[in-house]
């Protein structure tokens, strides 16, 4: 076991969620490590903290607790995310001329250089995207538009604002529909 673990491992080794995982990072249960891009943890750590849960040590209680209060969060994001998705659905498509799409083809690029990303740029990528229709994510080009997605998703679930507030993950849900919608795009 002296291969590094990538999120989705780890979550499958604690029996929780990759979000839970980045969570415990954050938090510094566990400690990330990256590598050509990839998030990565130590199996040992991993393994330690696993046993810590399973054990009735005061950790242990914390930890039952505190999962308690993370499966409550999880249904009132879920509830949130619904009432939330269901109002900007109302919202009309949005269709775009050619040059309108020489500039946010534009502005696509450069936002997928950038390092400095934060909230606010998250939540209006994605209020914008999403309300793009079939033709303008083909004219923009839809693995452009899948990269800036992929970007601002792994931003976006890192970003304080979203840690402190979780019914702001609205804009990452929005985000990972958008790339559900785009690979629907692709195949036709």
């Amino acid at each position: 076991m002296d291969q590094y673990l990538t999120i989705e491992e780890t979550a499958q080794l604690l029996d929780v969620t990759s979000r839970t995982v980045r969570r415990f990072a954050k938090r510094g249960l566990l400690t990330k490590f990256k590598s050509k891009g990839k998030v990565l943890f130590n199996p040992r750590e991993v393994e330690q903290l696993n046993n810590t849960r399973s054990e009735g040590t005061t950790l242990g209680v914390i930890y039952k607790r505190v999962e308690e209060l993370s499966r409550r969060q999880t249904v009132l994001e879920a509830r949130v995310s619904i009432l939330e998705m269901a109002l900007s659905s109302r919202q009309q498509y949005v269709e775009l001329n050619n040059s309108d799409v020489a500039k946010v083809r534009a502005a696509v690029i450069e936002t997928s250089k950038r390092r400095d990303l934060g909230f606010p740029e998250i939540a209006q990528w994605a209020d914008d995207l999403i309300r793009l229709e079939r033709n303008a994510c083909k004219a923009i080009g839809i693995k452009r538009l899948k990269t800036l997605a992929k970007k601002l998703i792994a931003v976006g679930d890192e970003t304080p604002e979203v840690l402190r507030d979780p019914s702001k993950s609205i804009y990452v849900d929005k985000l990972v529909l958008l790339l559900d919608r785009l690979a629907g795009y692709s195949k036709s």
